[in-house]
């Protein structure tokens, strides 16, 4: 099975939803650094690059925002739009990726996108391509939530290495992303120079570092605004 179908099996074949604990801490978390009331967000404009099954678009809905969001797939997207209809949710999903979202230019208050916006869809784009295509949805000022693989996370196990940045996955465990062109970061550092290059003002940068059960998962986790 190719990694094409094994990925559009996995999210054809999911019909419930559960929020990621990232969404829920940068939208409902009580953060020291970032903390803001549920009230804040209804009515604003949302897109979600890289929904994947949907998990967190239910908690936009929740919190009453206008969703939006893309996935790469075309079936994905059908079946997604489906899923949260048959519950009496009607969300904007259409086919798209996160260096060509298709999106008018600053129609967004918020750009989120959890375990998806490093992914790149062949080795002719950058983590600069994506950026920029996030950068121009939002509205200035509008805030642009995201996490970044980290060096040594558990999926870049046995990867090619195409440079201090770029790897080839191999995808041992998952086995729905081999071939597919990742991007890395090595540190905070690498993260504020793309970010100002970008437009973008970051508030905050965190780093997620869970053991699950010999799953060593490493993220950088970034909240920003457009400048």
């Amino acid at each position: 099975m190719t990694k094409e179908k094994s990925y559009t099996k996995k999210y054809l074949s999911t019909n419930e939803t559960f929020p990621s604990v990232i969404s829920l801490k940068f939208f409902l978390g009580k953060n020291p650094k970032l903390n803001f009331k549920k009230t804040y967000w209804a009515n604003k404009k949302i897109c979600e690059i890289g929904f994947g099954d949907g998990r967190d678009l239910n908690l936009f809905s929740f919190l009453n925002m206008k969703v939006y969001g893309v996935e790469p797939n075309q079936e994905v997207v059908n079946h997604t739009k489906l899923k949260f209809l048959s519950n009496g949710i009607s969300l904007n999903l259409k086919k798209g990726t996160n260096i060509n979202t298709g999106f008018k230019n600053e129609f967004f208050d918020v750009v989120f996108s959890s375990g998806s916006v490093y992914y790149l869809p062949s080795l002719e784009f950058s983590i600069n391509d994506a950026l920029q295509e996030a950068n121009r949805i939002l509205k200035k000022n509008g805030l642009f939530f995201s996490t970044f693989a980290a060096k040594g996370t558990h999926t870049s196990i046995g990867s090619e290495k195409i440079d201090n940045n770029k790897i080839i996955l191999k995808d041992s465990f998952y086995k729905l992303r081999e071939g597919q062109c990742y991007h890395i970061y090595n540190n905070k550092k690498e993260i504020l120079n793309d970010f100002k290059k970008n437009g973008f003002k970051v508030i905050y940068i965190g780093n997620y570092k869970v053991d699950w059960f010999g799953t060593y998962e490493k993220l950088f986790v970034v909240a920003a605004t457009k400048v």
